[in-house]
């Protein structure tokens, strides 16, 4: 008989994406992600609490960007068929270079280029989003309180790119180009 426990840590292939068990992935991220971030930020912040540095606009893009760059990082590993991953949203906002911030946006928004789509794909994200907002909602900072959903993941083919086709035209913007944060070699 096998317990729920060995069912967990076993890994499984769902069309094509090696799955491991999202909540302990989910966990580790976060940590992951707050921790670089940390270190990141100046020594005057460093004092701060976690609730106050989520309040802080320097401290949060860094933090949303570096947990955006691991999630590329597992899709990555999970998928082979991903070809780049690129962040789009609030983090690109040019105001925030003249100090005028929009409000904090709690979402990781990516655009996902693959070279074909798939349901296991799409299943996997599903699966990381319901594990990651679950974990977030309990972060010190009221932005994610609420959360439904905390990921924004747009699956985009060079076809959608050669084409313009929806957010796959964000790629050839001269204006706002999303930020690559991961691309396969």
């Amino acid at each position: 008989m096998v317990s729920t426990t060995d069912t967990k840590k076993k890994e499984s292939k769902i069309q094509g994406i090696k799955v491991s068990h999202v909540e302990d992935v989910t966990k580790q991220l976060l940590e992951d992600s707050i921790n670089t971030a940390l270190e990141k930020v100046s020594r005057y912040n460093r004092n701060k609490s976690l609730e106050d540095l989520f309040q802080d606009h320097d401290f949060f893009e860094q933090f949303n960007y570096i947990l955006s760059t691991k999630i590329a990082e597992l899709f990555a590993q999970n998928d082979e068929r991903i070809q780049a991953v690129y962040q789009f949203g609030e983090s690109m906002n040019p105001g925030s270079e003249s100090g005028e911030y929009l409000p904090i946006d709690p979402c990781v928004h990516l655009l996902c280029l693959v070279e074909k789509s798939s349901a296991g794909l799409k299943a996997y994200i599903d699966g990381l989003d319901r594990a990651l907002t679950k974990e977030m909602v309990d972060l010190p900072a009221s932005c994610y309180a609420k959360l439904s959903s905390v990921l924004d993941i747009i699956i985009i083919t060079k076809e959608d790119v050669q084409k313009r086709k929806g957010y796959a035209s964000l790629l050839k913007s001269l204006h706002a180009p999303p930020l690559c944060v991961w691309r396969r070699d």
